[in-house]
């Protein structure tokens, strides 16, 4: 998660989490599906959907006779789904697109002129979104996803001394916030083969564009760094 955006998040629905996030062609009326609009059209012209959740990670990493582990929990879906006609559906939620976090820390040299160099970083780009779907033609359905971008995240680096608490150290920060809008269609077609047998053939696509945000850089140098 140290480059980029971090790490992209895929599907935030546990069911489609299970499956791998397998759900380009997924249709179901007591689930939600938030990586294909077009299956918004499968809600039951009855219901209203909810769903929330919470991610939780777990590591452990080993070398030789180190250990190091990490935990983390974060929120992950907060969406809700309901049919505006037979033919039409929309869901509206916000959930993470992208996050970065870790924390590196390596000595070298030897003493008395041992440098600690350490890179951590810390924050999340959150999507808020709003999906409509529709059928326009008998086992046909199109939809469209449009998603507000925004969040920051901030990477640090710096050295220090560790034989002298009176060397000058020095250290970066540099920020990125994130403000931006993006677009996502699909679509579904539905081969029904017999009762309780279908195909379902799925696609998505997604404009390809720059995501706008500003990066600002923060140099420091003394014997103290607050970061």
């Amino acid at each position: 998660s140290r480059y980029g955006l971090g790490d992209i998040q895929g599907t935030s629905i546990g069911r489609l989490q299970g499956m791998g996030g397998v759900g380009v062609a997924q249709r179901s009326a007591y689930t939600l599906n938030d990586v294909n609009p077009a299956s918004l059209t499968a809600i039951d012209s009855l219901s209203f959907m909810f769903e929330a959740g919470v991610g939780f990670f777990s590591q452990k990493i080993q070398a030789s006779d180190i250990t190091s582990s990490a935990q983390n929990m974060n929120f992950d879906l907060f969406a809700f789904g309901f049919p505006i006609s037979r033919w039409a559906g929309m869901s509206l939620g916000v959930r993470p697109f992208a996050g970065t976090g870790y924390n590196i820390a390596s000595t070298s040299g030897t003493y008395p002129d041992r440098v600690t160099t350490t890179n951590k970083g810390e924050g999340n780009i959150t999507d808020a979104f709003l999906s409509f779907g529709f059928r326009p033609a008998k086992n046909w359905s199109l939809g469209v996803t449009a998603s507000y971008l925004f969040g920051a995240e901030k990477h640090y680096s710096y050295n220090v001394f560790a034989d002298d608490p009176y060397a000058l150290q020095t250290g970066t920060l540099r920020e990125v916030s994130v403000n931006d809008f993006k677009i996502d269609f699909g679509a579904q077609y539905t081969m029904q083969l017999s009762e309780g047998r279908r195909f379902i053939f799925g696609g998505t696509f997604r404009p390809q564009g720059p995501i706008t945000g500003d990066v600002s850089t923060h140099t420091e140098s003394g014997t103290v760094i607050d970061y």
